[in-house]
């Protein structure tokens, strides 16, 4: 609105008194952001950059300022850009069953006398949701075909051990890879979290809090065509959840945990079970001693 007084309408931070008593404030509704179109004599100034000089005209001094109706048409036009470019966050859900407890790890070997594994239980279900901005900016991964983003949340529920646990982040790691193929399994797209902490977590099983937790998710060669960031549900066919936890070796154990979309027959779990101790093949350097 326009402000004839404009003691209190300048830009946060700016004491400057070559600001004129004439402000146009738009307050948008997109988060972390104001965009600020300001009439600074004969400057036009959005947020903190000029945009034309002698683009404005006055009727005199005192009264409102004037804006020809191209640069009315500019600047309505730049603020709707700003405004479409932000996206509405997408929620990606994956509801597992047949939770099956692959072991515990550090590294990429099993524990011999497994401690936090015996606290999760197989046959259980899992709910997962993985949400982020799907217009961020993405940066090759080291991989052919996998493209980095870097903001977004996980949430992970397993209902019978009373379990939730929560990571939001925006120094993540979320991963888009197409055909992926660590040996010997066959070539499979991916979607990964880590969001490198754990910000909640509860239970009714006696768990310790871990100190990371993250997701997989595998699906054929078909279940992605680029490596942007889906917007709407995936064909997946399995997932990894592991939780890493700080032990008295003191090595970081990792519980590893596989889950289906649905049931599947016994031949086919038991290869389920084998291509899951692919969520071994990511471990983290930095959990090494």
């Amino acid at each position: 609105m326009w402000d004839p007084k404009g003691a209190n309408m300048k830009p946060p931070g700016d004491s400057s008194s070559l600001w004129r008593p004439f402000y146009f404030k738009m307050s948008v509704s997109v988060p972390f952001s104001f965009v600020w179109i300001v009439i600074d004599d004969s400057w036009l100034v959005i947020g903190d950059m000029k945009i034309c000089e002698n683009c404005l005209g006055t009727t005199g001094k005192g009264e409102m300022i004037k804006m020809s109706k191209i640069w009315l048409t500019i600047v309505i036009t730049v603020f709707a850009l700003s405004v479409g470019a932000y996206a509405a966050p997408v929620t990606l859900n994956f509801y597992g069953e047949q939770l099956h407890v692959d072991g515990e790890f550090i590294g990429t070997v099993p524990v011999s006398t497994p401690v936090y594994a015996p606290l999760f239980q197989n046959g259980q279900t899992i709910q997962l949701a993985i949400t982020y901005d799907p217009s961020q900016s993405g940066t090759p991964g080291p991989f052919p075909n996998q493209e980095l983003y870097s903001s977004g949340s996980l949430s992970v529920v397993i209902p019978e051990l009373g379990l939730s646990a929560s990571r939001s982040s925006t120094s993540a790691e979320i991963s888009v890879a197409l055909d992926v193929e660590p040996p010997p399994s066959p070539a499979s797209d991916q979607l990964f979290y880590d969001g490198f902490g754990v910000d909640t977590f509860v239970n009714t099983a006696s768990i310790p809090t871990p100190v990371d937790f993250w997701a997989i998710i595998f699906g054929t060669s078909a279940m992605f065509t680029s490596t942007q960031l889906p917007t709407g549900p995936l064909n997946w066919d399995f997932g990894n959840v592991s939780f890493f936890f700080a032990s008295p070796d003191p090595e970081i154990h990792q519980v590893l945990l596989t889950f289906s979309p649905a049931p599947v027959p016994e031949p086919a779990t038991m290869l389920l079970l084998g291509s899951g101790l692919l969520g071994l093949w990511g471990f983290r350097k930095k959990f090494k001693k």
